[in-house]
């Protein structure tokens, strides 16, 4: 538990860490403590279906497709001569 918490420090967003962490706490009484690294865990916990949705919404807009780009061009800048 020491550990993770320790990680936590350092990496706060990790939710592996907010998970077991949550169990730890559960396992040893701190109810309170449980609940609110189930919270963050749940909160920062990817949407398995978000790929699916953001590629759906990427393909019916087409012209900010490449905004998830690094690298990219926006055509849409008036030239100055």
């Amino acid at each position: 538990m020491e550990q993770f918490e320790a990680l936590q420090q350092i990496y706060p967003d990790d939710i592996a860490t907010h998970y077991n962490l949550a169990i730890l706490y559960r396992r040893i009484g701190m109810k309170d403590k449980a609940k609110e690294q189930l919270a963050m865990f749940a909160d920062k916990k990817t949407d398995p279906g978000a790929p699916t949705y953001s590629l759906d919404f990427l393909r019916k807009h087409p012209e900010i497709s490449t905004e998830s780009v690094l690298w990219h061009v926006h055509t849409d800048l008036q030239q100055v001569l």
